[in-house]
């Protein structure tokens, strides 16, 4: 199974893309599907529709939007704000990787990588 995801635009950037290319990830940003700017509402539909997980920073409105948006792909976000826990790219896409493996899929999921980083599960 080839695992898909989509960055929003909070998470888009050619490092974190980098990283998560390596582990063998297959990612699609904001500008390949035309919605850079967009809201979070059309970022999770349209990864709803490509069946990718969504990797975003914006924690709490991709909370609001998993309680009320039924089916999808799974959201996996980062939480920020403590310098000596922020996650770098490298451990973000290796947390992502740590965490579908162990969970195996997920779909309908709500994941925070932040308790998927090395020493943590």
């Amino acid at each position: 199974m080839r695992r898909r995801v989509y960055l929003d635009d909070s998470a888009d950037s050619r490092r974190l893309r980098r990283e998560l290319e390596t582990r063998g990830f297959e990612v699609e940003a904001p500008g390949e599907a035309g919605l850079r700017g967009a809201d979070d509402s059309a970022h999770l539909a349209h990864a709803r529709e490509t069946g990718r997980t969504i990797v975003t920073y914006n924690a709490g409105d991709y909370h609001s939007l998993h309680r009320s948006a039924g089916d999808h792909a799974g959201i996996a976000v980062v939480y920020f704000g403590n310098t000596p826990r922020d996650m770098r790219p490298a451990e973000i896409a290796e947390a992502l990787r740590r965490a579908w493996r162990a969970l195996g899929d997920l779909d309908g999921q709500f994941v925070v990588l932040n308790q998927w980083r090395r020493g943590r599960r």
